[in-house]
């Protein structure tokens, strides 16, 4: 930051990034040869006193600190970011919809937020989000579509099914179509290269439930989709199936989602043949 600022000509921003540089207030923060944030595994910012320097000085470094935690998440390790009581309220006065929409995006890299509470009668529910259901009719939540039903196996007991809500199946469709394309430059070892990713991070997130004809149809979908761009690239007529059946494409390499489905829950060690109470 030092360097910079004796390397620009404006007057105006050498003063307004002086206060950031090491001969300023917050150099010791903001500027330095190296970073000493480290690479450990866990990390804790204790930022409280932060907040007496006011909002001119608090928002770059937050800015910074976000900045930070956003190229640790592009790696795609499971991550917990938790965000005491005393920040939830100076966030939102701060940045507003923009930290909204920082969080909803954050669960994409495979993060999670935690907003962490002294007292419950302090928590408010969102009007807009809340409201109250029959289980019978089914509700969606985190993308997974939860209904109460009959089981199939005995239909005088019912059991709560859960499969991919329709905005996830749009989702996924969408990301697929983006990765196939229209052009016909790649090869079909990069289109998989980039699908595979796609298909495999979807199916880890749903395969715990009952989304077995979800998934066929989604695999049906990438099918077609990789059918229809070797057609256009090898300028063949037909649809195809004769062609590139579905054994060519799982011998080139590319992920399936039918048959990793999970529905078996064991019971814990120790807990068989324990009688309820």
């Amino acid at each position: 930051m030092t360097d910079l600022v004796h390397t620009l000509q404006d007057e105006g921003l050498r003063e307004a990034l002086a206060p950031y540089t090491l001969s300023g207030p917050l150099g010791h923060l903001l500027d330095a040869q190296t970073e000493d944030l480290g690479e450990g595994r866990l990390q804790v910012f204790e930022m409280s006193h932060l907040m007496a320097l006011g909002q001119k000085h608090l928002v770059p470094i937050l800015l910074y600190l976000f900045h930070r935690v956003e190229q640790r998440l592009e790696t795609g390790t499971p991550s917990l970011v938790i965000v005491e009581e005393a920040w939830i309220t100076a966030l939102h006065s701060l940045f507003g919809t923009t930290l909204e929409s920082w969080l909803r995006t954050l669960r994409k890299k495979n993060a999670a937020v935690v907003f962490v509470s002294q007292s419950v009668a302090g928590l408010s529910l969102n009007e807009e989000k809340t409201r109250v259901v029959d289980a019978k009719d089914g509700f969606d939540f985190l993308g997974v579509h939860f209904r109460l039903r009959p089981m199939r196996s005995n239909p005088r007991r019912l059991f709560c099914y859960r499969w991919p809500a329709t905005k996830a199946m749009q989702s996924v469709r969408q990301k697929v179509r983006d990765a196939v394309g229209y052009d016909d430059r790649y090869s079909l070892d990069d289109k998989i290269r980039v699908l595979n990713p796609i298909l495999r991070g979807w199916g880890q997130y749903f395969r715990i439930g009952n989304a077995h004809r979800h998934f066929k149809k989604v695999d049906s979908y990438v099918y077609t989709k990789l059918t229809n761009f070797l057609r256009r690239k090898h300028k063949r007529r037909g649809k195809g199936h004769r062609e590139f059946p579905p054994s060519f494409f799982k011998k080139a390499g590319l992920y399936r989602l039918h048959g990793t489905i999970v529905r078996v829950f064991r019971t814990p060690p120790g807990e068989r043949g324990r009688k309820a109470g």
